[in-house]
C-alpha cells in the first residue's frame, strides 16, 4: 500500500497496543501519528470519507473500532487514485486452428509469445497486435465475457470474430 491509506492503516496498528480504554483519537492525534495533514482528514471526514464519530467545531473525533472495521471492509480503497493504466500493445492470438482466441496485454509481443506458446499444445497464431493500455485491455475482456472459456480465451465467434477481422480496433 501507499499514501494516505497506508499511514492510515500503519497508525491503527500502532493504536492496537493502546489500552482497551482508548477507544477514540482526535483528528490531531491521527494527523500526527499518521503523517497525513489534519487538513486532509478534516477534508476526508467532512466528505463522509473516514467514519467520524463526532465533530466538536474544534475537531474531528474517530472511533477507532469504526475506522478499523472500515478499514478491514475496503474504505482505503477509495482513498487511493486509480493505478496509471500501462501502455503496450493488445493482442489477439489463436490457438492452431482452433477456434480459441488469447487477448491479452504485454510491453513486448515477441517475448511474450513464447511464454504462451509453452502452455498450448498446437502452435500458435499471432493474429494481430495494436498499441493500447492496461485500460483497453480490461474493456476489451468485460466486452467479450459472453464469449470467454477460460481465463484470457475466448471463442471466435460473434464480437470477437469481427472485431479481429476489423484489425482489433481499441
Amino acid at each position: 500500500m501507499s499514501g494516505r491509506g497506508e499511514r492510515i492503516e500503519l497508525t491503527l496498528a500502532a493504536l492496537r497496543g493502546k489500552p482497551r480504554e482508548v477507544e477514540r483519537i482526535n483528528d490531531g492525534e491521527l494527523a500526527r501519528a499518521s503523517g497525513i495533514a489534519r487538513s486532509a482528514i478534516r477534508k476526508l471526514s467532512a466528505e463522509g470519507e473516514i467514519p467520524t464519530a463526532a465533530f466538536t467545531g474544534a475537531s474531528y473525533t474517530f472511533n477507532l473500532e469504526r475506522l478499523r472495521f472500515w478499514i478491514r471492509k475496503g474504505g482505503l480503497e477509495r482513498l487511493r487514485p486509480p493505478p496509471a493504466a500501462r501502455t503496450g500493445f493488445i493482442y489477439a492470438v489463436q490457438l492452431g486452428s482452433m477456434p480459441r482466441v488469447k487477448i491479452g496485454f504485454t510491453k513486448d509481443v515477441e517475448r511474450r509469445m513464447p511464454g504462451i506458446q509453452t502452455g498450448a499444445h498446437e502452435k500458435l497464431v499471432l493474429l494481430h497486435s495494436v498499441a493500447g493500455t492496461t485500460t483497453h485491455e480490461a474493456a476489451l475482456k468485460q466486452r467479450f465475457e459472453p464469449y470467454k472459456t477460460h481465463g484470457e480465451w475466448f471463442r471466435l465467434e460473434g464480437d470477437v470474430a469481427a472485431w479481429i477481422e476489423e484489425g482489433c480496433p481499441l
